[in-house]
C-alpha cells in the first residue's frame, strides 16, 4: 500500500514541517500495519485539552493528507494520547486523563484519601475512523485554498472565499481549526497582525460553537509577542465555555514557551499570570524553573523548583534538575575570580575609553551598569542571563545569587537616584514602558508602585536618569523630556529646549546630579546604524548648549555608543558599544571629558 512510512523525510536529512510536523509536540506515532493511517498526539492549538490525538490518511500519492482532530469523545478536556491498534485493526487504544469517577472521588476512594491526578487507558472500535477517511480523501482543505488566495489576492479576498467555502461548499471542503489557525500565525509571523485579528474574528463567527478556534488564535496571540491579548482570550474562554480548562491551557503554553529560548520574558510573563491564577500548580512553577535558568538567575530558579516539590514532593524531574542548579550555583561562586580593588578591580581607566571588566562581564550587556552610591554594589543587565548582582564583602567582590532589589521580571531598565532612597524602574507591559519606583525604608526596599499617569504619558525607551532633585530625564519619540518632580509627585514631561530653540534631539539620556549638564546619544550625521555620545550644558537661562560630540577617545564611528553613565563619585564615565563585535559590551574612560568638553563650549 503505496510507499514505506518514512516517505515524508526530505533530501539531506531532516523532516518536512507541512503537514504532519508543526511549532508544536508532535509524539506517540501510530501506523497502521498497511501504512493506510497514521494517528499522533499533539499540543497544537485548536484541540480539546492539553494534548489530543489526530489522525491523516495515506493517499494514492503517497503523500499524507492534513492531520484532523479525532475529536469528541476519543480527545478530552484534559490530555489524550499514547495512540495504538490492534494488529487486525478492530480496537483503538488511548491513554487519557480525563476524570473518570474514580476521581472524582465517587468510588474506590477512602473517605480520608486525597484525589490523585492519573490516567487510564480506554478502548473503542476502530470503525469510527471510516467517516473521517471519507471526508479526508474526498473533500478540500478549505485551509489550504483560503491560504492560496491569501497570498495571491491579499485579506479581504481570503475571508470572501471562506464565507463561500463555508455557505455554499460544506459538501466539498472540510474545515481543519488548526490548518485555519496555521494560516493566522503565518500572517502575525509577518507581521500583518490585522489581517489575522480580522480573519480570526471571521472564524469565530463562522464557527462560534469552535471554542478551540479562539483558544488556538490565543496560543498563536501568545507566541508570536502578544501575551496579554492571548491571555484575555484565554480568560474570555473561561468565562464563556464550562469545558474550557484555563489551568490545562496555561501550563500547556508555558511548557511550549520553554522550547524557545529567545521568548524567555514572553514566557515569564504567561507563567507569572499562570501562578497568580493557580497557585498550586506544579508544573506552572517547573517551567519557571526553566526559564529562569535560560535567563541565569539561578537563584529563582532554584526556589522555583522547591515551591514544585513543597506542592508536589514526588516529581523525580524537578529534584533533578534542583541538583543541578545547586551544582551550577556552586560552580559559579567558585569559578568567580578574587576582586579587591573598586570597580570590579579593575585598574582606572585613563582618557581613552576600554573595555570594562572583560574577564568577568563575558555576555552581551543590556545598559550600562547601575552602581549604589557607596560603590559596593553593581547591576548589570545581561540580554541572555538577567540581572547580575555584584557586591563587595569584605573587601571582596562576590556574585550574588539574588538582586538586592525586589526586581520584576519585566524590568526593561533601573536607576538608583543619586540620594540612594529611590531605585526607578521601567516595567514592560501591554506593549509599553512605564515608570515605577520603590522607596528604601530602614534598609529595605517598599514593593514597585505606579509613578503616575503623568510621568507615563509619553512612551519612553531603554535608559533614562534622575537627578538629585527627583526630575526624571528620558527619550521619547526622538525628544530628551524631562518630568520635574513637584509636590511629591512627578508632572508631564516637556521637552528639553536648546538656545537655538529647537528641541534637544537624542537618546539614552544622563543627567548630572546637579542637573548642569546632560550626555546621550545621537545618530552620527548622515547614518542612522550608528550613534555618538554627545553632551550639552544648561544655559543661564535654563535652556541647553548645542550637542559637543564627545570625540575619538569616546566615540567609534560606524559604531553604536549608547547608555552613557557617570560613576556615583564622578569620576569615570561609562557607556555600552558595538565597536568589538555584535554584542553591546561595556566601556568606561577618565571623565574628564566632561571639563573638557565645557571648555569647549
Amino acid at each position: 500500500m503505496g510507499q514505506p512510512v518514512y516517505r515524508w523525510t526530505i533530501p539531506g536529512g531532516g523532516t518536512s514541517s507541512w503537514p504532519i510536523n508543526s511549532d508544536f509536540i508532535e509524539y506517540d506515532p501510530y501506523v497502521a500495519p498497511d501504512e493506510s493511517l497514521l494517528i499522533f498526539g499533539s499540543d497544537r492549538p485548536g484541540g480539546y485539552g492539553s494534548s489530543d490525538n489526530y489522525i491523516c490518511f495515506s493517499t494514492e500519492e503517497g503523500a499524507w493528507t492534513s492531520p484532523i482532530n479525532l475529536g469528541l469523545p476519543f480527545n478530552s478536556p484534559s490530555f489524550d494520547l499514547c495512540a495504538n491498534g490492534t494488529p487486525d485493526g478492530k480496537y483503538f487504544f488511548f491513554t487519557s486523563g480525563r476524570t473518570t469517577d474514580v476521581d472524582k472521588g465517587q468510588i474506590g476512594r477512602k473517605p480520608d484519601q486525597e484525589p490523585v491526578e492519573d490516567a487510564d487507558l480506554y478502548w473503542v472500535d476502530f470503525s469510527f475512523i471510516d467517516d473521517l477517511k471519507e471526508t479526508l480523501l474526498t473533500k478540500q482543505n478549505a485551509a489550504e485554498i483560503i491560504k492560496q488566495d491569501y497570498e495571491e489576492n491579499g485579506i479581504q479576498s481570503a475571508i470572501f472565499t471562506l464565507n463561500e467555502l463555508y455557505s455554499n461548499q460544506k459538501d466539498t471542503a472540510y474545515f481543519s481549526p488548526y490548518a485555519l489557525l496555521c494560516l493566522c500565525k503565518d500572517m502575525m509571523e509577518l507581521d500583518r497582525t490585522w489581517d489575522a485579528d480580522l480573519f480570526c474574528s471571521v472564524l469565530h463567527e463562522i464557527l462560534p460553537k469552535e471554542f478551540s478556534i479562539k483558544e488556538g488564535y490565543a496560543r498563536v496571540c501568545a507566541v508570536n509577542g502578544h501575551v496579554s491579548k492571548g491571555l484575555k482570550i484565554f480568560e474570555e474562554l473561561e468565562s464563556e465555555n464550562s469545558n474550557f480548562n484555563l489551568n490545562n491551557a496555561l501550563s500547556a503554553l508555558g511548557y511550549l514557551f520553554t522550547l524557545y529560548p529567545d521568548k524567555s520574558q514572553d514566557a515569564l510573563s504567561v507563567l507569572q499570570f499562570t501562578v497568580k491564577k493557580f497557585p498550586e500548580d506544579p508544573w506552572a512553577y517547573f517551567s519557571l524553573a526553566r526559564i529562569y535558568r535560560q535567563l541565569g538567575d539561578l537563584d529563582k530558579a532554584t526556589a522555583n523548583c522547591r515551591k514544585v516539590l513543597e506542592i508536589r514532593p514526588s516529581v523525580g524531574d524537578v529534584s533533578q534538575l534542583l541538583e543541578r542548579l545547586l551544582q551550577e550555583q556552586k560552580e559559579k561562586k567558585e569559578s568567580f575570580p578574587v576582586l579587591k580593588c573598586p570597580y570590579l578591580g579593575q585598574e582606572p581607566p585613563g582618557k581613552k575609553a576600554e573595555l570594562f571588566a572583560p574577564e568577568v562581564i563575558t555576555y552581551e550587556v543590556h545598559g550600562s551598569p547601575s552602581i549604589s552610591p557607596d560603590e559596593k554594589e553593581i547591576l548589570i543587565g545581561s540580554m541572555s542571563e538577567g540581572m547580575k548582582y555584584f557586591k563587595m564583602v569584605d573587601g571582596v567582590w562576590q556574585l550574588q545569587d539574588a538582586s538586592p532589589f525586589d526586581i520584576p521580571d519585566n524590568c526593561n531598565g533601573m536607576f538608583v537616584s543619586p540620594s540612594g532612597s529611590r531605585l526607578y524602574f521601567l516595567i514592560w507591559e501591554d506593549g509599553d514602558e512605564n515608570f515605577y519606583v520603590s522607596e528604601k525604608k530602614e534598609e529595605e526596599w517598599t514593593k514597585p508602585r505606579y509613578l503616575g499617569e503623568e510621568a507615563n504619558s509619553f512612551k519612553t525607551h531603554w535608559q533614562f536618569s534622575v537627578a538629585k532633585s527627583e526630575n526624571l530625564y528620558f527619550s521619547s519619540e526622538g525628544n530628551i523630556v524631562v518630568s520635574v518632580f513637584r509636590g511629591g509627585k512627578h508632572l508631564k514631561p516637556v521637552p528639553l529646549i536648546l538656545s537655538s530653540g529647537k528641541n534637544l534631539k537624542g537618546g539614552t539620556p544622563c543627567i548630572a546630579p546637579d542637573e548642569s549638564y546632560l550626555l546621550y546619544s545621537k545618530a552620527e550625521d548622515g547614518n542612522d546604524n550608528a550613534t555618538d555620545l554627545y553632551i550639552s550644558y544648561r544655559e543661564s537661562d535654563g535652556k541647553w548648549s548645542l550637542p559637543i560630540n564627545l570625540g575619538a577617545n569616546i566615540n567609534s564611528p560606524g559604531h553604536y555608543d549608547l547608555c552613557p553613565k557617570v560613576s556615583p563619585n564622578g569620576k569615570f564615565l561609562f557607556f555600552i558599544s558595538r565597536r568589538n563585535g555584535p554584542d553591546f559590551q561595556i566601556y568606561w574612560a577618565d571623565a574628564k571629558i566632561i571639563e573638557e568638553s565645557r571648555s569647549k563650549k
